[in-house]
């Protein structure tokens, strides 16, 4: 729920809403209540902010998209969730972390061997990139974590010396 709208011109009645959408009140408040629409409510009656509920269900319809694996909305979500930190600390450390990096570093390796110059950048600037979407998706992976805390700091530690190490190995690879 929203504690304010910006602009009240957006805020519509839940009834009128429903009415309009051809939906129950109920249905409508608790679709508000679950985030499926945004909305407020003043006074013990509900509204809902329209230009809000539009951007919600258009992040919705993306996700239901996303979740079907239909189009490039599948990519977009998994970097906005890795990098949000909503996969598990352990999936995010060793799948989207050890074994993704690893497979840039293989492909690295491979580029300089064969000569293939271009590549090789193409494939540093991509994993600089991913590197820095990961950093941020370990790190509040672990903030999110409920084990043992242990688990966590090992985490943050690692990004901390692997950050180091990457800055240092980026500036060795462009000084070649």
């Amino acid at each position: 729920m929203l504690e304010n709208s910006r602009d009240n011109n957006n805020l519509v009645l839940a009834k009128e809403y429903a009415e309009k959408h051809g939906d129950t009140e109920d249905n409508i408040v608790q679709m508000i209540r679950d985030g499926t629409l945004a909305g407020q409510i003043k006074d013990n009656i509900w509204y809902v902010d329209v230009i809000l509920s539009s951007a919600t269900k258009a992040a919705h319809v993306s996700e239901t998209k996303a979740a079907r694996g239909e189009g490039i909305d599948n990519i977009l979500l998994f970097f906005v969730r890795l990098y949000g930190g909503k996969y598990s600390l352990a999936k995010t450390f060793w799948l989207y972390g050890i074994v993704v990096n690893g497979v840039f570093n293989i492909g690295k390796i491979l580029s300089i061997t064969s000569h293939a110059i271009t590549l090789f950048y193409a494939l540093v600037a991509m994993h600089l990139l991913y590197y820095i979407i990961w950093i941020f998706g370990i790190w509040r992976a672990s903030e999110r974590y409920e084990g043992s805390s242990i688990w966590p700091f090992l985490a943050k530690l690692f990004v901390v010396f692997g950050a180091v190490i990457s800055i240092a190995d980026l500036y060795i690879s462009l000084n070649r």
